[in-house]
């Protein structure tokens, strides 16, 4: 039996709230791109990429609030961690017929290279080559020696 559209429709909103309140419960930094359907035999695919801080340990708390049925309005069936791909890790289950998927990279990130202070202070020195000015002479010393004048 096919999947109405507005099934489809239902449980991508459903999804949505779901992630939300688990990310605002858990005090979660989250953003998310929009959702993606995919036609397979197994039926409709919907897959959203997050953008999370820990994505392995949220989405296995979010896989485990799934299945122990916290929403009575979203029927996870088969609620599990997917590692398939290289590089990224999705929460996938099954919803009156409508496959979801959130996935993240779980790749680590590598900070970007702030300069130090002293890094930055010695950049800011460097002068172009060219011609350089003439070197400072010595300043003579006001306890100078000072040679006998002969007198011829």
């Amino acid at each position: 039996m096919p999947v109405l559209a507005s099934d489809i429709a239902l449980e991508r909103m459903t999804a949505d709230r779901v992630w939300s309140d688990y990310a605002r419960l858990n005090n979660l930094p989250t953003s998310k791109s929009s959702w993606l359907r995919e036609d397979s035999p197994a039926g409709p695919l919907l897959s959203c990429q997050i953008h999370i801080p820990k994505p392995i340990q949220a989405l296995e708390g979010f896989a485990a609030s799934l299945s122990s049925g916290g929403d009575s309005n979203l029927r996870a069936e088969q609620a599990q961690l997917d590692y398939t791909q290289p590089g990224r890790v999705a929460c996938v289950w099954l919803s009156h017929g409508v496959w979801l998927e959130l996935w993240a990279d779980d790749r680590p990130e590598t900070p970007a290279v702030r300069p130090t202070a002293r890094r930055a202070a010695l950049t800011a020195k460097v002068r172009p080559v060219g011609p350089s000015a003439p070197l400072p002479t010595r300043r003579r010393s006001l306890f100078a020696r000072r040679t006998k004048e002969t007198t011829a």
